[in-house]
């Protein structure tokens, strides 16, 4: 039923100084040239098979009527700034027909661009409780192949920070089991792998060529009983040359952490803190 994750939502307090930092790394930060309504800030990473969205939206990028309007003022007053992924659906309908059946309550909507004709039918799914984030379900018009061309012609893949793709998402959860059995039994997206550590669990679910991972415990000491559950504000990104793209990270004026082992097997990451990217850590990640 799921394509790709489409897109993360951040919540930020203005859009055009949120956008500064990631402009100083490399990233180059379009508003949204076709969605109606007070512009978003949108980057645009990945291929022509991979292409992803990072939307920065403040308090006046929506329209009342738009679904994600209160998720957003709520995201805004919690200073929750990464509140939800959107997943593009192959068939928007049948995958709420099933959903709404297993006891999932959905806001269907459907966006037009300036001249009236449809941009994507959406629907936002509060879900934050059960499957540890919220989700954004869309169905575009136009095929992944067709907004990557797009995004070349206005501009949005002009970046000199060279990110690949992202490599996952996590959330937070203090019931493993019964968040997995959602993903799995619910939302209909098979475990793909678990990694252990001495203080927690990480279970793995792809959705594309990307992953999205729950955080659990690993026992009664486990440092994740004292985190938040939910959505964690942090996004790792696969890099080709870690090294490389730490010193281009310091030649820009922005914080990093030398290089280390990662959690996953097979992996080196260095991260640049939330603080430094108005409110969303990236950690940037090498298959070694």
């Amino acid at each position: 039923m799921y394509h790709s994750i489409h897109s993360l939502l951040m919540a930020v307090p203005e859009v055009r100084s949120a956008a500064l930092p990631y402009h100083q790394l490399g990233l180059r930060v379009v508003l949204d040239p076709v969605a109606k309504g007070s512009p978003t800030g949108m980057i645009c990473l990945g291929g022509q098979k991979n292409l992803l969205l990072v939307q920065l939206m403040d308090q006046a990028s929506l329209p009342p009527e738009h679904p994600l309007t209160t998720p957003l003022h709520d995201a805004l007053s919690a200073s929750r700034v990464l509140f939800a992924v959107v997943l593009r659906v192959h068939d928007l309908e049948s995958t709420l027909r099933r959903l709404v059946a297993k006891g999932v309550s959905a806001v269907a909507h459907t966006l037009l661009i300036e001249d009236g004709s449809k941009l994507t039918d959406i629907a936002w799914l509060p879900l934050q409780a059960r499957a540890g984030t919220d989700l954004v379900l869309v169905q575009p018009v136009a095929t992944m192949e067709q907004q990557h061309s797009a995004a070349q012609q206005f501009g949005g893949l002009n970046h000199t920070f060279p990110v690949r793709r992202l490599d996952h998402l996590a959330a937070v959860t203090h019931d493993l089991e019964a968040t997995t059995r959602f993903w799995v039994e619910v939302l209909g997206i098979p475990l793909a792998g678990e990694v252990t550590t001495s203080t927690m669990i990480i279970r793995q679910f792809t959705i594309g060529d990307a992953k999205m991972e729950l955080l659990g415990p690993a026992g009664p000491t486990s440092p994740i009983w004292q985190r938040q559950p939910g959505l964690v504000s942090l996004a790792s990104w696969e890099v080709a040359d870690l090294a490389a793209t730490v010193d281009q990270v310091r030649q820009a004026g922005l914080s990093v952490s030398e290089p280390s082992t990662g959690v996953l097997p097979g992996t080196r990451i260095a991260l640049i803190p939330a603080t430094q990217l108005s409110g969303v850590a990236m950690q940037l990640l090498e298959y070694v």
